[in-house]
C-alpha cells in the first residue's frame, strides 16, 4: 500500500500525468447501476449454461 501511495504522490507532482489520470478516471462509469448491469449479464450468461 505504501508503494501505491508513493506512486500517487509522484504522479501528483507531475501535473500533465496527474491530469491524464484524472481524465481517464472520470471517463469510466463506476456507478452502482453499471456494476449491477454487469452482474446481471454475468448471471444470465451462467444460467444459460
Amino acid at each position: 500500500m505504501l508503494a501505491a501511495i508513493q506512486r500517487a504522490l509522484v504522479a501528483f507532482g507531475d501535473q500533465p500525468t496527474w491530469k491524464k489520470l484524472m481524465k481517464n478516471g472520470m471517463a469510466k462509469d463506476f456507478s452502482w447501476e453499471a456494476s449491477a448491469k454487469k452482474y446481471i449479464q454475468l448471471y444470465r450468461s451462467l444460467v444459460k449454461r
